[in-house]
């Protein structure tokens, strides 16, 4: 069950929005905008929403940060990262709940240049949870960045051929011209041919939108 907040600093969740925790599993999508120095605001939104999984966008760290620096081992979650190179821009990242098992899913070289990151989770009875981070560079107008995505999803689903796993895709795609209610792309979209690339991929892949409200405001 998603969960979305525009800012680590306040969140729009109210306490009457947010229901019991059980054994439902929650996940929380943030474009944090740099996480570099809120920490505490951060641990503070984990300790009041409880996620399981936590999608992070915008992260804007470079190899010369450390993640204890920035996630530090208090907030009970493993984190997996991937920065930009050599611009301390951009970058996603991974927080799993410390207490399941996970393992970060290496992928082709061929996503290598696209911020993305695929994680696999343990669950109960033996089922397996895949789930991923990914930012899209809006000045890029090529499909170049969704075909690594593509890659990626095939390159997972292909090695983690199983009845008993499900996959959950979130970040900030920039793609902001699709109707999720009718599945179709806005007849204003000016860039239609990416728009048009990311639906058929989400059909391709039997996805659908769970997150309505955007990451941004």
């Amino acid at each position: 069950m998603p969960f979305h907040s525009s800012s680590i600093q306040s969140s729009n969740i109210s306490t009457q929005d947010l229901p019991r925790k059980g054994d439902n599993w929650r996940t929380l999508v943030l474009n944090v905008n740099s996480v570099f120095g809120k920490a505490a605001a951060l641990q503070h939104l984990l300790s009041y929403v409880k996620p399981d999984a936590v999608i992070l966008i915008e992260t804007k760290l470079n190899k010369d940060i450390l993640t204890s620096k920035v996630f530090p081992s208090e907030l009970g979650y493993m984190v997996y990262r991937k920065d930009r190179p050599n611009e301390g821009r951009g970058g996603v990242a991974l927080l799993i709940r410390s207490c399941y098992s996970s393992t970060e899913v290496t992928l082709p070289d061929t996503c290598s240049g696209s911020e993305i990151i695929w994680v696999e989770i343990e669950l109960q009875n033996h089922k397996k949870l895949l789930v991923s981070s990914f930012y899209r560079r809006p000045n890029d107008h090529t499909t170049a960045q969704l075909e690594s995505l593509q890659l990626s999803a095939e390159s997972v689903l292909s090695r983690y051929k199983s009845p008993n796993q499900s996959l959950i895709t979130g970040g900030d795609f920039n793609l902001p011209d699709i109707d999720w209610d009718n599945n179709r792309v806005r007849c204003t979209s000016s860039c239609r041919s990416l728009h048009d690339f990311f639906l058929s991929l989400a059909q391709d892949f039997l996805c659908f939108k769970l997150c309505k409200m955007p990451l941004e405001k």
